[in-house]
């Protein structure tokens, strides 16, 4: 079976821990995002516990082994951006089983999260009829049902509901306030589960059940998390919020070479060559994202305007 981490969407003990119930936006997918990805075995797994609130699951003693990473990159800036020119929204993942990077791309705006298609050096794989993962805002109890349709395939019945939320425990540390997901296709005979937190949105572990199989893979978000940190401090901006000016700071180790501002969507709405003041007062109040591209390198930040 191939996975794909990022859309295989798994629990075993639940208890009453009194949580509030956490809910998915739009303005919750990072512009950047990085993960190490952890293989456990759990072929003899029946069970992924109840549905409904405040339920806990216990998986901080599973053996793990390391199996890839999976990162979120501006899709154009991909390989195979042409053949998805509509895509704001893209997932980059390696595998130790693959010699190559996938990318899978989508499209997010206020309203929904769709996938739209794959693309690898092992070939490109579109959605005629595509893929509507979430709605917004995605609340408990909340199910999103839909058709899709690969292009040389037939079509696929989607069900996926938000159907439980409480306390995750992984080898990588305990996670209050999360949320799992549930979707079954008609194509599959497996059940899939994915558990993340939001604000912003992040997996935590992802897996599928069958009537014979089970699989299950554990993300790390701290190492690459780190990483992204260390790069965010390179250029600073302020004041945050901002009303008419946005200022930046830039180490004077780096030279940047040109800038973008994205609003929540992830859609460019300016394009800057390197300048330290840029004149934000013709922005509509609201979330947006700031890029600055140094050695074919970039560094994100978020800003808020008034």
């Amino acid at each position: 079976m191939k996975k794909k981490y990022f859309i295989s969407y798994f629990a075993l003990f639940s208890s009453i821990c009194l949580l509030g119930q956490p809910q998915l936006n739009s303005t919750d997918f990072p512009v950047v995002y990085s993960s190490s990805i952890y293989a456990a075995d759990i072929s003899s797994l029946t069970s992924v516990g109840n549905a409904g609130p405040n339920q806990s699951w216990d998986f901080s003693e599973v053996p793990l082994t390391l199996d890839g990473t999976i990162s979120v990159i501006p899709a154009n800036a991909t390989p195979y951006f042409a053949d998805f020119p509509s895509a704001n929204y893209c997932w980059k993942s390696t595998s130790n089983g693959n010699t190559f990077t996938e990318y899978e791309y989508h499209t997010l705006t206020s309203d929904n999260f769709t996938t739209i298609g794959s693309a690898s050096a092992d070939g490109v794989s579109i959605l005629s009829n595509p893929n509507t993962i979430f709605t917004f805002p995605f609340v408990f109890n909340t199910t999103v049902n839909d058709v899709f349709q690969y292009q040389s395939g037939s079509p696929i019945t989607y069900n996926s509901t938000y159907d439980a939320y409480g306390t995750l425990i992984t080898p990588f540390g305990t996670f209050t306030n999360v949320i799992r997901k549930k979707t079954i296709e008609s194509n599959s005979a497996y059940t899939y589960y994915v558990w993340f937190t939001t604000n912003p949105r992040a997996v935590l572990m992802d897996g599928a059940i069958s009537a014979n199989d089970a699989y299950l893979y554990v993300y790390d978000n701290a190492p690459l998390a780190t990483l992204d940190v260390k790069k965010q401090n390179l250029v600073d901006i302020y004041p945050n919020p901002a009303k008419n000016v946005l200022n930046l700071l830039v180490n004077n180790s780096i030279t940047i070479e040109k800038i973008t501002i994205l609003d929540f969507t992830g859609k460019i709405i300016k394009t800057l060559e390197a300048i330290e003041q840029i004149d934000i007062s013709n922005l509509s109040s609201g979330l947006y994202f700031i890029q600055a591209y140094y050695e074919d390198k970039v560094i994100t930040n978020k800003f808020v305007k008034e």
